[in-house]
Formats: C-alpha cells, sequence, structure tokens
C-alpha cells in the first residue's frame, strides 16, 4: 500500500478502492455479517462502525454503518459481502450508549479484542448464510495532546503529522488513518480531531510518521520533512496525557 496520502484524503482514498473490490459482486449474493458491539461493562454501544479488511488487513473493501442504525441498540448488519476470509475493525463514528452526544474516547479495536492485525479474528463469509459474531466490547481510551518542535531551526514544527499507535498495532496503525492528526502550525496537537479516536493505556505516539505528511501553514506538503520519532505515552481512561517532543529535519 502507498502511504504517501494527504491525511484528509485516505478516507477517500479507501472509499474509491472499497468500490472497485465490490464493483463485481452482482446484488442480491453472498452472505451477511451482523453482531453487536458493547461497552466493556457489557452495554450496548451505538456509534461504532465496521470497516471490513482483507484476510490480511492490507485492503479496506467496505464501509458497515454504524451500530444502532437499524433501530436496535448495539446492532450492525451488512449483506451482499461476496464469500471469503476478512477482519472487521471497528471504529468510533459516534459511539454512545444513549442515542445522544458521542463519546469519543472509545477506540478502535479489531474483530477479536486486539489492535494486533496478526492476532485479529477472522470472519469466513459464505454464500447465502448469515454469519452472526459475538458481542465485540470496545475498549474506553483517553485523549494526547502537546506541542512538538522542530529542533533543527527552534521553532515549532508547521504542521506535523502525529500517530497514535495502540499496544502491538505497528503493522497497521501506521498504514490507515484511523489514529493519524495533522498538527497545528503553532505545533500543538490533540488526539480528538481528524477521525476523533480515543487512545487506549500502553499506546505510543509517533511523531512524523514514514509515509504520512500534512499541508502546512504555507500550503506545503511535509511528508518526509522531519526524521520519525516515537515515544510512550502513560494514558488513563477517560483523561488527558500530555506529550510534548523534539524533532529533526531529514538531512540535518
Amino acid at each position: 500500500m502507498n502511504k504517501l496520502h494527504v491525511i484528509v484524503g485516505a478516507a477517500m482514498l479507501a472509499a474509491a478502492a472499497a468500490e472497485s473490490a465490490w464493483a463485481h459482486a452482482p446484488a442480491g449474493t453472498g452472505g451477511t455479517i451482523e453482531g453487536t458491539t458493547t461497552t466493556e461493562g457489557f452495554a450496548p454501544l451505538n456509534g461504532m462502525c465496521g470497516k471490513l479488511y482483507d484476510a490480511k488487513g492490507r485492503t479496506e473493501l467496505i464501509d458497515f454503518a454504524g451500530t444502532g442504525t437499524d433501530g436496535t441498540d448495539g446492532h450492525y448488519i451488512q449483506e451482499n459481502v461476496p464469500a471469503g476470509h476478512y477482519l472487521l475493525l471497528f471504529v468510533n463514528c459516534g459511539a454512545n450508549t444513549d442515542g445522544k452526544g458521542p463519546d469519543y474516547f472509545y477506540t478502535p479495536i479489531f474483530f477479536g479484542s486486539t489492535w494486533n492485525v496478526h492476532e485479529a479474528t477472522k470472519v469466513t463469509v459464505t454464500n447465502g448464510v448469515t454469519t452472526s459474531l459475538g458481542p465485540q466490547a470496545i475498549p474506553h481510551g483517553g485523549y494526547v495532546i502537546g506541542r512538538v518542535t522542530d529542533s533543527t531551526i527552534g521553532a515549532p514544527a508547521d504542521s506535523p503529522p502525529v500517530a497514535f499507535v495502540p499496544p502491538g498495532g505497528d503493522k497497521f496503525f501506521l498504514d490507515f488513518s484511523w489514529m493519524i492528526v495533522c498538527g497545528n502550525p503553532d505545533g500543538t496537537y490533540n488526539s480528538n480531531t481528524e477521525f476523533q479516536q480515543g487512545v487506549p493505556p500502553g499506546s505510543k505516539v509517533v511523531f512524523a510518521p514514514y509515509g504520512w505528511g500534512c499541508t502546512d501553514s504555507h500550503g506545503v506538503f511535509n511528508d518526509g520533512k522531519w526524521v520519525q520519532k516515537s515515544k510512550a505515552v502513560t494514558i488513563m481512561e477517560g483523561a488527558t496525557a500530555k506529550e510534548n517532543a523534539k524533532i529533526v529535519e531529514t538531512g540535518n
């Protein structure tokens, strides 16, 4: 997968790939996937959208509507899925337990309760059959904020890309944009932006991740401007952690 995306365009590229991959599936064929998402306390959780990937987690194929949109709390259903083996990632698209305001502390997670693409439970789809998946509990994380300094020029980094990688999630979350944000021209960043995902305990922050860039205050796409740097972050559920960093420009 070519990771040289503008962050806000990553979802559009994924949607285009999905449309191409599914264009050959005749209407009314394939199987159905259905299940529920819950809180870790087993309360039905609405507003979690499914992202169906190939069995290796390399290509996004289809987006599910948010849980609860069919009128049943925490429930999701997707019809006309071609037979095969898949991975299912849940992302926060307005998570709530009361049908009211969203809670963006809920984190993305694979079906199988893992962030490691190699440990996710594969979903098998058979033509004409409904695959009923067990409940998937969604972890509650926190937010990460901070400021990034460009130590090469001794000034704030102008709109640096920042990634939040859950435990064991390096092979997946640095390829897809679900936990990557663009910082501000003054170097500040906040995980509660862009796709607005909670950051789970045990995560790390990756500053200027390779293959990602943002448009800076001068309209310049800054992919490759800085040397990637990673830092572990100590974060508690429902809390905000602060993590500053200094990064250097490439070639210096």
